[in-house]
């Protein structure tokens, strides 16, 4: 920053000097000044903050260079930043990104890109966190597979065999329970005599179609 040597001022430096001056720094030694300059500033991040979100962005006029961030969603607080390397893509700089946090009561989020294996078992299993994924159909079998486990179920609740009319399967300890009794007076549910807690069954079945 130079001084003007007609008015004696220094003139605020411009987006060219930024450039320059940002493209000879080492951002993987930066990195952690600016995490624990923000900690000093912001103080430790919040227990509350509890979901994380994983965004890979293109720079603009970088020749293309990408890179992927890790945000902790309610402050809007950056967590980290990796480059993408050439002929590389997101998901093993996520991975490598994800590496260093506490995912521990908390749950990571990350689009369809990072819908894999290994991703979720890193989160899971090494460093104790969940994680949300997107499912597209580019990946047939595993939509495949929630769409079987994801079905929409009816009321009360009931497995895949249940019948149109919603009655649970027969219970082991109650050969009557889930089912309407022969002895219940006609049009109440199982075991809704003369003034009980009953509905009529029309009724019960406009409900389990809301």
């Amino acid at each position: 920053m130079r001084r003007d040597r007609r008015t004696r001022r220094y003139h605020a430096p411009d987006a060219t000097l930024f450039f320059r001056l940002l493209t000879a720094v080492n951002a993987e030694r930066i990195q952690p000044i600016l995490l624990a300059w923000q900690e000093q500033v912001l103080g430790p991040l919040s227990p509350e903050e509890d979901l994380l979100v994983v965004d890979g962005k293109a720079l603009n006029s970088a020749h293309g260079a990408q890179i992927v961030s890790v945000i902790a969603a309610r402050s809007q607080r950056g967590l980290g930043s990796q480059l993408i390397e050439e002929k590389s893509n997101e998901i093993p700089a996520a991975r490598r990104l994800l590496e260093p946090l506490d995912l521990v009561g908390k749950t990571v989020v990350l689009d369809a890109l990072h819908t894999q294996r290994e991703t979720a078992q890193q989160i899971v299993f090494e460093q104790g966190g969940d994680y949300l994924l997107t499912v597209k159909g580019n990946q047939k079998g595993l939509q495949k597979t929630l769409h079987t486990l994801l079905h929409p179920q009816g009321f009360p609740p009931s497995p895949a065999d249940h019948d149109e009319r919603g009655s649970q399967p027969q219970s082991p300890g109650n050969p009557h329970a889930g089912r309407a009794s022969d002895h219940a007076r006609a049009g109440l549910l199982s075991g809704g005599g003369a003034g009980g807690l009953g509905a009529p069954a029309d009724v019960f079945r406009e409900k389990a179609h809301l």
